[in-house]
């Protein structure tokens, strides 16, 4: 699903966004603690509450840095300062698998949030544009086609739940000015400011060194993905409709229809 850029974040456009997708009986904010998710979780109060919907939130403790618990208990008073119910749960990384330690960490935390989502729920990620142009480069770099240049989805099945990425719409810079505006709290974890791994990489090294030199080149990268997503989708849907012609009323395959 491809949408127009919201000007600024506002709670109202949050809605509108919410709106489009089915009523769940709860609202899942994933919280690492840092700004990204520390906005969402706040931008999600009165939504939820205007559309009746329970809000809770989820945390992971991945165990990596030294402050883990005490972002761990970040979240958890930031909750309780919102009369907000959080989950926590902490997980050991497998960095035997041969993926690296970003990979292996988001598998373990996809599998947590899969387990802990009930089939009504709705899962809330803070991802946002900027980390949609970092993905769209990732995946380029590695000889992606066009799913993968379509970025990250703004919704897509997780086990038997939905996740939904409602800022997709909006820059880094969108969610630092309201989280200045309302005087949010967060915390930085500094590993987002190590150089080995690939995405901050392209955060701190490339993507600024594109974007002075091509003024407005995020927003076109951004722009992209969404052409590549309405092309991803429009193949899939053809695709399922001739594979549809190819079936008999049994379901069982018409092997000259399918030579044709």
């Amino acid at each position: 699903m491809s949408r127009k850029r919201p000007v600024a974040l506002h709670t109202g456009n949050l809605k509108d966004i919410l709106n489009a997708y089915a009523r769940p009986r709860r609202y899942v904010v994933a919280l690492s603690g840092g700004c990204d998710s520390v906005v969402l979780l706040h931008a999600m109060i009165p939504v939820a509450k205007s559309l009746g919907v329970t809000l809770s939130a989820v945390h992971i403790n991945h165990g990596l840095h030294q402050a883990a618990c005490d972002w761990q208990q970040f979240c958890e008073q930031l909750c309780a300062s919102y009369s907000i119910p959080i989950e926590c749960f902490e997980v050991d990384v497998d960095r035997g698998q041969g993926q690296g330690l970003e990979a292996a960490a988001r598998e373990a935390r996809y599998k947590i949030f899969e387990n802990c989502l009930g089939d009504t729920d709705l899962l809330l990620m803070a991802h946002h544009g900027d980390d949609q142009v970092e993905t769209v480069l990732l995946n380029l770099l590695n000889g992606a086609g066009i799913d993968g240049l379509a970025g990250m989805p703004e919704s897509r099945l997780i086990g038997n739940s939905r996740l939904i990425r409602p800022l997709l719409g909006y820059s880094r810079d969108d969610l630092c000015a309201y989280a200045r505006e309302h005087k949010l709290d967060w915390i930085d974890d500094p590993s987002n400011q190590e150089l080995e791994f690939d995405r901050n990489y392209l955060r701190h090294e490339i993507v600024p060194r594109i974007a002075s030199r091509f003024p407005g080149a995020e927003a076109a990268i951004w722009r992209s993905a969404g052409h590549c997503r309405e092309l991803s989708e429009f193949l899939t849907q053809q695709s399922s409709d001739l594979l549809g012609q190819c079936e008999d009323t049994a379901g069982r395959l018409r092997l000259e229809q399918w030579a044709r």
